[in-house]
């Protein structure tokens, strides 16, 4: 049906309805109605119906912790609009799946890691974090999905390394595990550690991998024992976009104790290296952050008892020896969006 008429008579109906509606809302029975909330928090729920600005002006909404229940009085015709309202944002909130790989490999396992995966791989972009004309041990390149070239920097001694992050398509991470299986079996490295955790949408997760150290202070109290952190932290918040990408902002920071540096009061230096960033990934890839570092030092003396005590011939009797090594950590994240049942 075509109704024509002018647009004054069009108001003047609106207008009608419009009082006829506050009418009824005024003279209308109050009705109350309990709406169960599953997900969502009781007191979000009432502050977000209360900024609307739904409720008649003898409408009335509370809830109850308990039950967690939103109970709102008001007339019969607004209960339609409160219950579609709960439903839209009564929903449970998505959750990630975060699992981590710390993993510590000799150089020379980098290396044939790096040449297996990052062959004629030449990424035009680096993220690096690190010292000032030390490139960046991984790259990324979103245009190549294949990912990893880990042997790109060659730390010397007395040189920090840079940081940097790399990318594994979901496709290699049964490749990634046969690697690392292998890397133990031959003694090339070991995985530290495996955690897996699971947080909700946008909720940081956070891994600490490491142990504290003891050293002694000295003050007018005497000798103390204190105890330093010696510590792999990562810290992950992951945020999944409605196309079902992973957002994560990333934050790993390495604290190691540097007993062969310059000392306070037995207090060592702090060693620390971080990294902060965020990556958009997809659903089951993994991010690799390389560049991490650490130095083993190990010293050792072989003596011929009794006679290594000869002054002067005594050096004939026992042998001294320095071991330097230098071996990186490698962190792969995968993070996995859960299924909800």
């Amino acid at each position: 049906i075509l109704r024509i008429a002018p647009i004054e008579i069009f108001a003047k109906e609106e207008e009608a309805i419009a009082k006829a509606n506050e009418a009824r809302e005024k003279s209308g029975d109050l009705v109350t109605k309990v709406y169960p909330v599953n997900y969502a928090n009781v007191n979000d729920v009432k502050s977000v119906i209360e900024t609307a600005k739904i409720l008649t002006k003898r409408g009335f909404i509370s809830v109850d912790a308990r039950t967690s229940s939103v109970i709102i009085k008001d007339v019969e015709q607004r209960h339609e609009e409160y219950e579609n309202l709960i439903k839209a944002i009564d929903v449970a909130t998505p959750q990630v799946s975060i699992d981590a790989k710390i993993v510590e490999v000799t150089t020379e396992f980098q290396k044939e890691l790096g040449v297996q995966w990052g062959v004629l791989w030449k990424p035009d972009k680096k993220i690096n974090i690190g010292a000032p004309g030390i490139p960046g041990g991984v790259g990324f390149n979103s245009s190549n999905p294949l990912m990893v070239n880990l042997p790109a920097v060659n730390v010397s001694p007395g040189k920090g390394g840079a940081i940097g992050l790399g990318y594994i398509t979901a496709s290699q991470i049964f490749t990634l595990d046969l690697q690392l299986s292998a890397m133990e079996s031959t003694g090339e490295g070991k995985v530290i550690s495996n955690p897996r955790i699971t947080t909700s949408d946008n909720e940081e997760a956070k891994i600490l991998q490491g142990k504290k150290i003891p050293y002694q202070t000295v003050s007018s109290e005497g000798t103390q024992t204190a105890f330093m952190d010696a510590t792999l932290e990562l810290t992950v918040t992951p945020h999944i976009t409605p196309e079902g990408m992973i957002v994560m902002k990333i934050n790993a920071k390495k604290n190691e104790a540097d007993f062969a540096g310059p000392q306070v009061l037995g207090v060592p230096t702090i060693d620390i290296k971080e990294i902060s960033t965020q990556v958009l990934i997809k659903n089951n890839d993994t991010l690799v952050i390389g560049g991490i570092f650490k130095n083993n030092n190990a010293f050792t003396k072989d003596v011929v008892p009794g006679f290594a005590d000869i002054p002067i011939l005594g050096y004939l009797f026992q042998h001294k020896s320095t071991v330097n090594s230098t071996n990186e950590l490698l962190i792969f994240i995968t993070p996995r969006i859960v299924k909800q049942l």
